[in-house]
């Protein structure tokens, strides 16, 4: 454990470390799920000082998706999508008991996830879409963090971009849909 003795370097640099080891444990468990998923769906239903959360999970195989071109796997945002989602979901699931060092990381993927996806967005000719990325990556912001105390706020606010993310991934690019 990190003593108050300690400088505050050292702990940064531990935190930074825990997140990307986090990162990349989250990662391999994100791909042996997709790698080895068939038919699944699975629906959890909390309560929680009265606020109602449901998150529905895909009940379709992957590489069905992608056969059926439901998901672009030429998609350049579909990696960070699919980390952000999974970060996401255990961020909403933890009710704020997670170390400090994951939310760190959980703000730097997010922020450059959503920043990553307007950019596409605002590229392709995307109306009012790429904003809404550009608010999700405001309101993640590791730098200039925004800072809310409510765990419940934090909660809504990663489900609803979780939503955003999945819409990502199983919407065609914009390119595609335009060309046609």
């Amino acid at each position: 454990m990190i003593n108050e003795d300690q400088p505050f370097a050292i702990a940064l640099i531990l935190s930074v470390i825990s997140g990307f080891l986090f990162y990349w444990i989250a990662y391999g468990i994100t791909s042996i799920i997709l790698s080895f998923l068939r038919v699944v769906t699975r629906a959890v239903v909390w309560v929680s000082h009265g606020f109602v959360d449901i998150i529905g999970f895909a009940s379709v195989k992957t590489t069905t998706l992608i056969k059926r071109n439901l998901v672009s796997k030429n998609a350049p945002h579909f990696k960070p999508a699919l980390i952000s989602i999974v970060l996401l979901i255990i961020a909403s699931l933890s009710f704020g008991e997670l170390p400090r060092g994951y939310y760190m990381l959980l703000r730097i993927v997010v922020c450059f996830s959503a920043a990553f996806i307007a950019y596409l967005s605002f590229k392709s000719g995307g109306n009012w879409l790429p904003w809404c990325w550009v608010v999700i990556a405001i309101v993640f912001n590791p730098v200039l963090q925004i800072h809310l105390d409510d765990p419940e706020m934090w909660q809504g606010i990663d489900i609803l971009c979780v939503c955003f993310f999945v819409h990502s991934i199983f919407a065609k690019t914009y390119k595609e849909v335009s060309d046609k």
